[in-house]
């Protein structure tokens, strides 16, 4: 992406950088320099690059008729008309959306995710709508092809049954879902017993499944673990707080871990001593992931290699898959 395909690159947030010969290799550099700062090294194979226009999920801030995102490293909304990362029914519904907040005269966020029977719409904002405002909402819906819309976590408005609840997490695009899970059942091919370990919704759950791998899944989203235990074996449980022990871990041959960007220290504190033979972890925050990484290097895991997705494209993020192998 160069300026010329976004008018706000500069003072929106989000894209910092622009398409150029060497953007996929300096993130590559970044994984290089995050394992270095653990004294580690891997084969890091090149970076994986996703489109524009295919984000599904975003978050927009508003205030007064200010509509748009944060400056970066700001406050400061920035009012966009358009965004070329989004799929193109979300960025769609910029300029509606603006059109209905504006006259609540509220400060807030919208959560909005694109599924496959429309939006997902997500309000949070520092007032209660009355009724005026929650009729403007409901035609909102009605006029855009809404799925689904909450106001400070209030049900306004469901034209559908959506099998997650609002403000699911999800991985931002089909496309690096796509990545993510070719890579982890690649990795995965061999074993036959897996602990899925901060699972969501289960976007790797179902394909180890489809593999023909016994699953057990657990994270601390009890509404993400409902929904997911329609198709699979799944438990509510804080892996912050509670990481499965050593002695429970002693039944898989391979666990995976997609932590948020916090990471996941306890866990893989409790992991590291384990006899599981092999282990691949999915991050977002590659400091997160280079202290988690030692911790299993620590404990006898050899860093196999890494893989890593530009999931946020032009962003300062980046997504790795790593894979770890038991050797002592």
């Amino acid at each position: 992406m160069t300026n010329t395909h976004c008018p706000f690159f500069g003072r929106c947030g989000g894209c910092v950088y622009t398409q150029s010969a060497d953007y996929l290799p300096m993130k590559k550099k970044w994984v290089e320099e995050a394992l270095a700062h653990k004294a580690l090294s891997a084969p890091i194979e090149d970076v994986k690059p996703t489109p524009l226009h295919v984000r599904r999920r975003v978050t927009f801030a508003f205030r007064k008729n200010l509509f748009g995102f944060h400056a970066l490293k700001t406050h400061t909304i920035v009012s966009v008309t358009d965004c070329p990362v989004l799929l193109p029914p979300l960025a769609e519904l910029i300029e509606p959306l603006r059109a209905l907040l504006t006259p609540f005269h509220a400060t807030g966020s919208v959560f909005a995710t694109w599924t496959d029977a429309g939006a997902d719409i997500a309000i949070d904002a520092d007032m209660t709508p009355h009724l005026e405002q929650i009729e403007a909402l409901t035609t909102f819906c009605q006029q855009h092809n809404i799925a689904r819309l909450t106001f400070n976590d209030m049900p306004m408005y469901q034209a559908v049954n959506l099998p997650f609840a609002p403000k699911s997490f999800m991985q931002p695009s089909q496309e690096g879902e796509r990545l993510l899970t070719q890579q982890v059942t690649a990795w995965a091919k061999g074993s036959h017993y897996a602990a899925d370990l901060f699972c969501g919704l289960g976007t790797f759950t179902r394909p180890l499944q489809d593999m023909g791998l016994q699953v057990e899944a657990f994270d601390s989203n009890a509404p993400a673990i409902a929904a997911l235990s329609q198709q699979a074996t799944a438990y509510v449980r804080d892996l912050f707080r509670d990481p499965l022990s050593t002695d429970e871990l002693s039944k898989y041959d391979l666990v995976v871990l997609d932590p948020a960007r916090a990471g996941a220290m306890a866990q893989c504190q409790t992991l590291a001593p384990s006899r599981v033979a092999k282990v691949i972890m999915i991050s977002c925050h590659l400091g997160s992931f280079a202290r988690d990484a030692r911790i299993l290097v620590n404990g006898g895991y050899r860093l196999e290699k890494v893989a890593p997705v530009d999931q946020f494209i032009y962003s300062r993020h980046l997504e790795v898959v790593a894979l770890f192998a038991k050797t002592s």
